[in-house]
């Protein structure tokens, strides 16, 4: 049966109807803001996040949650929109908003939510945008639309962003889909068009929704998370069953029988009891076995895990021993993309079926992974699907009849002889004049006017015709926010006949007046002209009509498609025995969660997930939480940071319950030579530990020091536009640094350079493709942001803290204790800080004490010495001293060389006189490079050409 698709037959499990709670306090708010939330000051009855005492009910906490989240939405919006509303200084250069001007629609077309148009517009003072490398206008981005100054305002989403439809400057266009209540099929005046540059909707609206649906009586976990009671028990399913577990396959336990003289466990057991596994190979630190024994036997586990500690090894640790021990299908959920691709990578080690949800990965190794794999090779099809499509395609087709209608300016006499608006003498006028119509001659092949077009078309002033008819343009490929909902959209074009008629006023007694004359050509054509007007609203107002009835029923075959297609993914995921997704996806498709019944959650990065993902991810039948986080390190992202201050929104469920609740620590860390541990111990006391290992790391080649902190008072600048904060003498220093580690052949890939702010990393990234032009290799140097690196570790960390003014200034966010701690902990064998200690010092008793830290190792300076790897019995501070920028490329001989002879023996047998190291555009790294001698340059160059050629 070559050709032919081979389908399996599978018995579709039915969906479960979950119960909703009825609609009202909350439940009843709109996701998106109503025109007098974003016209209004900001509430002054926002709750607070409650960290310190238990809720008093489910109803209070889901609340305090909800509104917190959607005012973290709105606010950001409506202090734009006030900002853009009052007068212009010319000091003023910040907003909130991103403008857009010239906004016209072009086109509609139909997709599972609704009646989506298509928009042109321009960017404010023809700014020019790299579309396909920015977040604006992402799909999912709210949108507010008005031509009056936000006094009447239209709201709308992004459905879709074509890159083909952005590369023209003068017509931008995408596709929107409007709040029910604002659909329009026209835009009349100079309409602009705004988004918030802080939050995007999507992000939210899926928690929202979920959060306003959740039922009180089915939340698990009650007493722990709304009462913060800490007695945990062991989860539900292992009270029907005899607790023995199977160690014996998992990687971390592989000698345990050896050991132990068995593989099974009882995890029933008081801890202490447990057998003593330490000399296990490759064995697990005590304390990530206590963990393990927390995880197992813990309905709410919570474990904090500090930088470098293995918090992940745990964790994956205890995924392969529920798997082995149990046939329920297990979800793992984290806060980014790039979090669960590396989780679900360490789980491939052990058991291959696994499914993701989203498309977003990265990772080649899970790409395969994805729902969206999986079905294509699963072949389950629901005949449903198929049915149900065929009957949207004909309500399809009905409104794309009527939208034809819509934006034909003229009304047709049939629709006058319907409605009954003219008499039969008066309709029998009209057609008198059938001699002039049909005398009309039609060389282009035109439909000929029907006779309401020729009665009016005396009226009219003006009239083009861009186009010879309405068409309908098929799109072939769009990819819109709903994951393909919008396959093959037919797009009705409105740039079809456009009139304008008369001007002359007529008032509504006139009118009536020559409503009433039996021969319509003996009426004025600026009368007809506003009678005209009249039918063609009524008109609109009934296919208006017809348009929302055919969208109600379009609606519904449009969910009872995605119910169906929901039972068929149901299926697939019930096979698989691990289900991977985002927190935010947990949220999304929540209905599938729901459905897939999994007993056992796992969030990693449980501290930096908002406390409402969380929860969204909750199903009645979850019996076992599992938080892996740490709250020392980054917090939850906000979009509003006053907000996130007063609320407490920025404090995580995990960082909340271990106030209160049990935890265990993990406290050996593995990445850390001991002295950059050392300045973590202000932010975790004398916890942690350090495995051997990280004792016997190499020195950094060429420095002194492997932990180094660079003092200046070069100041720093703000950006215009963002507002972020740059330091280009530190932005210079840090690229020379690399340069200087690359030119000294260290594998740039083992060099990472942090800061704070995302307008420095953007600088740092500039400096480094202005150094690639003579070193290629530097290319290979990654420059993050400090947030943006979180998860991540390298040997070499060199750290931009950008902030440098007079002390008293403030110093942003190098005053957040969670994210100096990340900056401080990704290094495994150097790292190298560029800031002002004087102004750090003044405002920050956490950055005084660790900078006591560099003091006492006396590598606390405003210069840093460097040597010669050829030579290293170079004196300190001789010929090697680094003061600016200059100095890494200048006052060193050769780019931080130093000022003796190389003194090699080369191949040709002479002795080297070239300055070490050999050149700063020409590393010995460069495979081009032959070690001869500079008076046999013909031999070089021969020599380089036949490796060339040798190798392709």
């Amino acid at each position: 049966m070559n050709g032919q698709i081979k389908t399996c037959r599978v018995e579709l499990p039915e969906l479960v109807e979950i119960p909703k709670p009825p609609k009202k306090g909350f439940r009843k708010l709109p996701t998106m803001p109503t025109r007098e939330e974003l016209l209004s000051e900001r509430p002054e009855n926002i709750p607070v996040n409650k960290i310190d005492e238990p809720y008093e009910s489910i109803e209070e906490y889901l609340e305090t949650h909800y509104r917190l989240l959607r005012e973290d939405f709105i606010c950001s919006l409506r202090e734009g929109i006030k900002l853009h509303r009052e007068p212009k200084k010319d000091d003023d250069a910040r907003t909130d908003l991103r403008v857009y001007e010239n906004v016209n629609l072009v086109g509609v077309t139909f997709a599972s939510m609704g009646v989506v148009h298509r928009i042109s517009f321009r960017t404010q003072n023809h700014e020019r945008v790299k579309w396909s490398m920015s977040k604006r206008l992402i799909p999912g981005t709210l949108i507010v639309l008005t031509n009056d100054n936000f006094s009447t305002m239209k709201l709308a989403t992004v459905i879709n962003r074509p890159d083909s439809l952005l590369e023209k400057s003068h017509n931008l266009q995408i596709d929107i889909l409007f709040r029910p209540e604002d659909v329009v099929f026209e835009l009349p005046g100079n309409y602009i068009m705004v988004e918030s540059i802080s939050s995007y909707f999507e992000a939210y609206r899926h928690i929202l929704k979920v959060l306003q649906e959740l039922d009180p009586e089915t939340l698990p976990f009650k007493s722990h998370i709304i009462e913060l009671d800490p007695n945990i028990e062991i989860p539900k399913y292992l009270k029907n069953r005899i607790p023995q577990y199977d160690f014996g396959e998992s990687k971390a336990f592989r000698d345990i029988k050896k050991l132990i003289g068995t593989t099974m466990i009882d995890i029933s057991k008081d801890w202490d009891e447990w057998p003593d596994l330490e000399d296990c190979e490759p064995g697990m630190h005590s304390s990530q076995y206590e963990a393990l024994k927390r995880i197992l036997t813990k309905q709410l586990s919570l474990v904090q895990g500090p930088p470098g500690t293995g918090k992940t090894y745990a964790g994956l640790t205890a995924v392969e021993i529920l798997l082995r021990n149990s046939r329920d299908t297990l979800v793992i959920a984290c806060q980014t993309n790039h979090a669960l691709d590396q989780f679900l990578e360490g789980i491939l080690e052990f058991e291959e079926d696994i499914v993701r949800l989203g498309s977003r990965t990265k990772s080649s190794l899970i790409a395969q992974y994805t729902l969206y794999e999986k079905s294509k090779k699963d072949k389950i099809r629901n005949p449903q699907v198929s049915r149900l499509y065929g009957e949207r395609h004909k309500i399809e087709s009905a409104m794309e009849k009527l939208c034809k209608e819509i934006f034909n300016p003229f009304v047709d006499i049939d629709f006058i002889i319907k409605n009954q608006i003219l008499t039969e003498s008066q309709i029998e006028s009209l057609k008198q004049d059938d001699w002039v119509i049909g005398g009309s001659s039609n060389k282009d092949g035109e439909e000929e006017k029907n006779h309401i077009e020729y009665w009016v078309d005396s009226a009219v002033v003006t009239y083009s015709s861009t186009h010879d008819e309405i068409e309908f343009q098929v799109s072939q490929s769009i990819s819109g926010i709903e994951g393909g909902m919008i396959t093959k959209g037919n797009y009705a074009d409105l740039k079809g006949d456009v009139y304008v008629s008369s001007a002359t006023y007529v008032t509504k007694d006139e009118l009536s007046e020559w409503e009433s004359v039996e021969d319509l050509w003996s009426i004025p054509p600026h009368v007809r002209a506003a009678l005209h007007n009249k039918w063609r609203r009524q008109r609109l107002d009934e296919i208006k009509k017809e348009l929302k009835s055919l969208n109600e029923e379009y609606s519904e075959l449009s969910q009872k498609i995605k119910t169906e297609k929901i039972r068929v993914d149901v299926a697939i995921l019930k096979s698989a025995r691990v289900v991977g997704m985002t927190t935010t996806a947990a949220a999304k498709y929540h209905e599938l969660l729901v459905n897939l019944k999994p007993k056992i959650i796992i969030i990693e990065e449980a501290a930096e997930t908002l406390e409402a993902h969380i929860i969204t991810a909750l199903t009645p039948y979850t019996e076992h939480l599992i938080l892996i986080g740490d709250h020392k390190q980054l917090r939850p992202n906000t979009s509003i940071h006053d907000l996130a201050e007063y609320s407490n929104l920025d404090v995580s469920l995990f960082e909340r319950l271990v106030k209160f609740l049990p935890f265990t620590q993990l406290t050996e860390q593995r990445r850390m030579r001991p002295e950059i541990r050392e300045l973590l111990t202000p932010i975790y006391g004398d916890t942690l530990t350090d495995h051997e290992n990280v004792t016997k790391y190499p020195n950094v080649p060429g420095f002194f020091e492997n932990l180094y902190f660079f003092d200046h008072i070069e100041e720093e600048t703000t950006l215009t536009e963002s507002m972020s904060k740059i330091n280009k003498f530190e932005a210079d220093m840090c690229a020379k640094f690399a340069v200087f580690l690359v030119n000294g052949n260290y594998d740039p890939e083992r060099i990472t350079i942090l800061s704070m702010y995302s307008g420095q990393r953007k600088l740092i990234e500039t400096n480094l493709r202005n150094e690639s032009r003579k070193l290629e290799e530097i290319k290979s140097v990654r420059v993050s942001s400090v947030d943006g690196f979180q998860g991540e570790e390298n040997d070499i960390i060199i750290l931009s803290l950008v902030r440098s003014r007079e002390p008293r200034r403030g110093i942003g966010f190098l005053n957040v204790s969670n994210r100096v701690c990340v900056a401080l902990s990704r290094a495994r064998h150097g790292m190298y800080i560029f800031g002002n200690a004087t102004q750090l010092q003044f405002q920050s008793e956490l950055w005084k004490n660790i900078l006591k830290i560099f003091s006492k190792s006396k590598c606390l300076e405003q210069f840093i010495d460097i040597y010669c790897t050829k030579h290293s019995d170079i004196k300190k501070g001789f010929e090697g001293m680094v003061t600016t920028s200059v100095t890494w490329a200048g006052e060193i001989p050769s780019s931080g060389g130093c000022n003796r002879k190389c003194g090699e023996i080369m191949k040709c047998g002479h002795v080297c006189y070239q300055h070490f190291f050999f050149s700063p555009s020409v590393p010995k790294s460069n495979p081009n490079y032959v070690n001869l001698h500079v008076s046999h340059a013909r031999w070089n160059a021969i020599l380089v050409l036949m490796r060339k050629l040798l190798v392709g």
